[in-house]
């Protein structure tokens, strides 16, 4: 049995991710019953026509989910995973890929070498030019995911677990396209700000206690407010830090999708709407940060 990851990177040869088991490519298997059409991975209106395999004894495969959707900075791997009806095949249900010049070359498509992987360290909504890559050996770097993984489970983890971070970031940029009934915009902004905050850490403790005249209390506070500690990484903080308070203290409710349809059929000038540059642009924003602090951590932590 093989499972399937869709994704537009592609191994130049048959890759060996240990134990003698191989990412392999294959061309997705649209002749198979009409549940499985239009669940493979969508980017930019384009559906792959090829995928990439692994063995379905493979232990590591919901890990391996994640840590491709992070390298490759490509949500549709996670999504399918999450979506797909069926994610498992046999050897005489697909074709596999020998020949890479039958997948073509150009856009999107990314036929790398598996051992000088491409990493992205900061987002790819910027110019081509302005983009800045890391070469990681993906065998390697995988195994420093897990290792991450082990330190969680051991309590080894220090002042903040990677690996969790890394894993609540991809969830959270996946929410709105894997989850099609509760289309909470606020819970991704959410979970953005406890990354950052978990990164970045809080401001330092003032050394004198504030004294309460009321009830005595020596009461701890920061030498500056969290927002100035934090503006430096990302000006919109504490309004994204107000929306977690509402969502999580007062379950707050807002479908993004939901409210754009609203501000087109009105045709407002949603171009200038203030709530769809924050849900749009402030949020991309923020998920770049992110990715540009959790990358230079994972990098870091790959080459100790």
């Amino acid at each position: 049995m093989n499972f399937l990851l869709t994704t537009n990177y592609y191994p130049k040869t048959d890759y060996d991710i240990g134990n003698g088991q191989f990412i392999k490519v294959v061309k997705n298997p649209y002749n198979l019953e009409e549940v499985r059409k239009g669940k493979f991975s969508l980017l930019n209106g384009q559906i792959w026509k090829y995928s990439i395999t692994v063995p379905n004894s493979y232990q590591h495969i919901t890990d391996l989910v994640l840590f491709h959707t992070f390298v490759t900075n490509n949500s549709q791997t996670y999504h399918y995973a999450e979506n797909s009806n069926e994610l498992s095949f046999e050897d005489d249900e697909l074709e596999f890929c020998t020949d890479r010049n039958l997948i073509g070359k150009g856009g999107a498509t990314k036929i790398v070498d598996f051992n000088k992987f491409p990493l992205l360290m900061n987002c790819n909504r910027i110019p081509d030019s302005q983009m800045k890559f890391e070469y990681v050996d993906y065998k390697i770097s995988f195994e420093k995911f897990l290792e991450l993984k082990d330190n969680n489970v051991n309590g080894l983890s220090g002042k903040y677990n990677l690996f969790d971070l890394i894993c609540l970031y991809e969830f959270a940029k996946s929410f709105e396209i894997t989850h099609k009934i509760y289309r909470n915009a606020n819970l991704p902004l959410s979970f953005y700000i406890t990354i950052i905050e978990s990164l970045i850490g809080r401001p330092e403790n003032c050394n004198i206690k504030l004294h309460c005249d009321d009830c005595g209390a020596e009461v701890p506070h920061s030498k500056m407010s969290l927002e100035k500690h934090f503006e430096k990484y990302f000006k919109q903080f504490k309004s994204f830090r107000n929306i977690r308070h509402k969502t999580f203290h007062s379950g707050n409710y807002f479908n993004f999708s939901e409210y754009f349809s609203n501000l087109c059929k009105s045709k407002t000038d949603w171009i200038n709407d203030k709530t769809f540059h924050r849900y749009q642009h402030e949020k991309e924003e923020m998920e770049c940060v992110i990715r540009i602090l959790l990358t230079g951590e994972f990098y870091n932590y790959c080459n100790t």
